[in-house]
């Protein structure tokens, strides 16, 4: 897509409005670094992934995401290793415990997310 059409349809109005929700700054680069889809295939798996989120929210309620922060920096000086402070392990063992909850959240019995569980 052009950027003509993209700047038509007010495509990066939109993104900055979806960062507002975003729980922390790697969320926001994901959201800055989203594109239009190539095609027909990758759109449609994709609506199918958002309308399940909807129902998944509408019968859950919100998503379990306290405590997520950006651990992409500690992980990176742990992988040439450097030691971490304390506030950086507090932080990796939120996120572990956010993605923890976040797949007991999609995997329950009474909603089987089957196009979301595929992201885990």
């Amino acid at each position: 897509m052009n950027q003509k059409s993209l700047d038509k349809l007010e495509f990066n109005t939109i993104k900055e409005e979806i960062k507002k929700s975003c729980v922390s700054s790697a969320g926001g680069e994901l959201i800055e670094a989203l594109h239009p889809y190539a095609n027909i295939v990758e759109a449609r798996r994709a609506l199918q992934e958002v309308d399940e989120a909807v129902r998944l929210l509408s019968l859950k309620g919100s998503a379990p995401f306290e405590g997520v922060f950006d651990v992409r920096e500690p992980i990176a000086r742990v992988g040439k290793g450097s030691t971490l402070n304390p506030g950086a392990l507090l932080k990796i063992s939120n996120i572990l415990r956010s993605a923890r909850l976040f797949v007991r959240y999609i995997k329950s019995e009474e909603f089987p997310a089957t196009n979301l569980s595929n992201l885990t």
